[in-house]
């Protein structure tokens, strides 16, 4: 019985339900910042104390690490006109509940502009020492999307045919948000 309960799917359905708050604000705040300025954030250590920033602008990324504490942050942040508060509320939130990365990325379903948004949440619970590190990949679609009886994600234009992305198989949370387990926080 232990083991059924430890399955993947039953983790991540629970950490889900157990932080939803936290994950949605996560989701909505990072949502508001990115529509502001194009960005994505990564914790790069096993402490969540160095966040990795990449800031998009017309024609580079800029890659910035820096302790949470640091000050340059602030002042990348403010160089960027990117919202000081907000973002390190952001920090802040994704520290608590271990999340490692927070993206945007953009797609084209039907010749239609759409976008979603990675989360990835580093798992606290009980590691065996000879498997890989595992984390929890949640999607949001803008939209509600296709799944089959058995809860998988599909793709839109071929209803039978699975959709992966990066290879990995997402498993349905709700209309609109997915999850898979992955050894790749990315």
């Amino acid at each position: 019985m232990t083991l059924v309960a430890c399955t993947g799917k039953n983790i991540t359905g629970k950490f889900y339900t157990d932080h939803r708050e936290q994950i949605d604000t996560i989701k909505n705040t990072f949502e508001e910042l990115y529509s502001q300025k194009p960005f994505s954030l990564t914790f790069s250590d096993k402490r969540f104390r160095t966040v990795t920033l990449d800031i998009q602008t017309d024609s580079m990324t800029y890659i910035y690490d820096f302790l949470v504490t640091d000050p340059r942050l602030t002042d990348t942040l403010q160089h960027y006109q990117l919202d000081t508060a907000v973002t390190k509320r952001l920090i802040t939130l994704m520290q608590s509940i271990k999340c490692t990365w927070v993206n945007s990325f953009e797609y084209y379903a039907d010749g239609i502009r759409k976008s979603l948004i990675f989360i990835s949440v580093k798992p606290v619970a009980y590691k065996p020492v000879f498997k890989a590190r595992r984390y929890y990949i949640l999607t949001y679609y803008s939209q509600p999307q296709p799944y089959d009886n058995e809860g998988r994600l599909l793709d839109k234009r071929r209803t039978r045919r699975l959709r992966k992305i990066n290879g990995q198989v997402f498993y349905r949370i709700n209309d609109t948000v997915c999850y898979t387990i992955s050894t790749q926080f990315r």
